[in-house]
């Protein structure tokens, strides 16, 4: 009977039709077809259309709210506030891919498990999360960094934002840790939205204090070496001494963020092969 009425619920689904006349005739087939992650996606994408309005509604409110601060002398500081909301919403995105459908509808697809995932990830990973945060931060990177900058920004947060490429990549990947341990939550709580959003919020903040702690610890030793020698000197700290210290604490953290890099890129692969296990158990 729950067979029954689990097929019953798929089948009077507005978009059903077009799903099944869109797969590729090899539907028994356990390869990878691209076909059907695509038809997988066009199933979800009615319960995502308004998120999706919603995400993409916020990334534009918050871009003008940053073109709006970027000329006050206080920008940098301001900068955090004006992207906290478009940064929770970016993290939580898994949790309307993960409820686009239940539990049982997303596994009576005819599709496979990696196929499912993709399709999941696409939503929650990259499609959500570019809508509501590529804007602003694009309009971040002119404001400071382009030819018409406003703001006469200190050496110390134009070294943060032009790190070597390779760094760089690697800490755009391992940001995905919170938004992929979202996706294995939801994936695992099937319409329960406040799990993967608390497993999300809990993962950024445990990165977030031990970054701080070792900042902390860092600024501490630095500035306490940095006072030390001013004092044998007999001489006051500059403004460029200040700048010099500054950036040679930045300079400090960058063992730390390859180290922590390489610990999340490992735990979101992890969580990434957990989930499709997770899925592929279901169908199973």
């Amino acid at each position: 009977a729950l067979q029954l009425n689990v097929l019953t619920r798929i089948t009077q689904h507005p978009q059903y039709h077009q799903y099944m006349t869109s797969l590729p005739p090899a539907i028994a087939s356990d390869r990878f077809n691209w076909s059907r992650v695509a038809a997988v996606m066009h199933l979800m994408w009615p319960r995502l259309r308004t998120p999706f309005i919603v995400y993409l509604a916020v990334g534009i409110a918050s871009a003008i709210l940053v073109g709006l601060v970027s000329r006050l002398p206080f920008f940098v500081q301001l900068l955090p506030f004006a992207l906290f909301i478009p940064c929770i919403l970016f993290y939580i995105a898994p949790i309307f891919a993960t409820c686009a459908m239940s539990g049982a509808q997303f596994t009576s697809l005819p599709a496979t498990s990696g196929e499912k995932l993709v399709a999941l990830s696409a939503y929650g990973l990259v499609i959500l999360p570019v809508a509501v945060y590529a804007i602003a931060q694009v309009l971040v990177w002119i404001t400071m960094f382009g030819d018409s900058c406003v703001y006469p920004y200190g050496s110390t947060v134009s070294f943060l934002y032009e790190m070597h490429p390779s760094l760089f990549l690697l800490n755009l990947l391992s940001g995905m840790l919170p938004g992929v341990i979202c996706l294995y939550t939801g994936i695992c709580n099937p319409g329960k939205k406040w799990k993967p959003a608390l497993m999300a919020m809990l993962t950024l903040f445990a990165l977030g204090v031990a970054g701080g702690l070792y900042g902390i610890i860092l600024s501490v030793k630095r500035g306490f070496e940095a006072g030390y020698a001013a004092a044998q000197t007999g001489s006051g700290p500059s403004q460029a001494d200040i700048d010099e210290l500054a950036q040679d604490i930045v300079t400090g953290m960058f063992p730390f963020v390859w180290v922590v890099c390489i610990l999340s890129l490992i735990l979101t692969g992890l969580f990434l092969y957990m989930s499709y296990r997770r899925i592929a158990t279901r169908q199973d």
